[in-house]
């Protein structure tokens, strides 16, 4: 499992905006106002546009009935709360997980869902969410666990997103607030009881990592600090180009590197986010130079039972942090 990936182990399935996720998404499945509180009937984007989508949930665990006079068209981003739930508030931040389900608007055919996927799909509500999709983000905002929120988008966006026309109906399935690294004092202690992963460099500062036995990983993001850099200091507008190598936890088994001969450090954003969200929970607050060993939990990596070629389980990386850019990417 080891060797070149081109970096596709640390690229996640979750791109900036949910336009991006639902690319992902649909196209597998084909193949097999204000901020103020989510109200159920709560809308955003163009008016009246959704009034006429109403849900029958049948059995919690599958997909609704969804129903609707066609054929619909929007001439804005929009979305509507159809059906309010009664679980925990989503805020901003927060990282909400999610079941859809996608339908023809022309014909009211379902194209697809993933209710039977073993994960939901997660989307950070965050900033970048904000200023790209920002109909869904005001709606999801104030919505609680439960709710049934209907999406659309022109056609003329879907076509420029290389999306099939549809309507959407996500579901909210559980909200989370962002994921912090464990505090450095925790992280030492726990150093100290031989409950992490060590490193070593060869005379090429390749690293060799070893899994502590008979330990389980920790349950938050941990980062042991193997060197403290001096340049640039990440933060969440940052791009980071680091040099890194990934193990499993379960066997201490390589599955990705950039040391490989011809791979150069991996780029990424935090500002708009195309990695593990692990990788950037861990970068942030360090400075460029920095030599980190990283401990992330399934949740914030590829989860238990990922797709075909990606890692399961708890991962370790070590990261260098070669080149820190304090600025906003595009």
């Amino acid at each position: 499992m080891a060797g070149c990936m081109n970096f596709d182990h640390i690229l996640t399935s979750e791109r900036s905006t949910v336009r991006k996720v639902l690319a992902i998404i649909l196209p597998a499945l084909l193949l097999l106002t204000a901020c103020g509180g989510a109200e159920e009937g709560e809308s955003s984007g163009q008016a009246g546009a959704l009034d006429s989508v109403t849900i029958t949930v049948e059995d919690e665990n599958k997909a609704p009935k969804v129903e609707f006079e066609a054929p619909l068209e929007v001439s804005e981003p929009s979305a509507k709360v159809i059906e309010q739930g009664e679980g925990d508030t989503v805020n901003a931040g927060d990282r909400v997980s999610i079941r859809l389900v996608s339908l023809d608007p022309e014909k009211g055919e379902e194209l697809g869902n993933t209710y039977e996927q073993p994960e939901p799909q997660v989307i950070p509500l965050s900033d970048q969410l904000k200023k790209t999709d920002a109909a869904l983000y005001e709606v999801l905002e104030g919505s609680k666990v439960g709710a049934q929120i209907a999406y659309m988008i022109p056609t003329e966006d879907s076509e420029a997103a290389q999306l099939p026309k549809q309507l959407l109906v996500l579901k909210v399935v559980e909200t989370k607030a962002p994921p912090v690294a464990m505090e450095q004092e925790e992280v030492k202690k726990l150093a100290e009881a031989g409950a992490l992963p060590t490193a070593t460099l060869n005379d090429k500062g390749v690293p060799d990592i070893k899994i502590p036995e008979g330990k389980d990983a920790p349950e938050k993001v941990t980062v042991q600090v193997l060197k403290e850099g001096d340049g640039p200091e990440v933060t969440k507008e940052s791009t980071v180009g680091a040099e890194y190598l990934g193990v499993r936890w379960e066997d201490g088994k390589e599955f990705d590197s950039s040391f490989k001969e011809g791979r150069d450090p991996f780029e990424f954003s935090l500002a708009a986010p195309r990695v593990i969200e692990g990788w950037t929970v861990a970068a942030l607050g360090h400075k460029e130079g920095s030599e980190l060993l990283v401990t992330i939990p399934a949740e914030l990596a590829y989860g238990e039972e990922p797709g075909e070629g990606r890692p399961a389980g708890d991962l370790v990386f070590y990261m260098k942090l070669v080149d820190v850019k304090a600025e906003e990417a595009n």
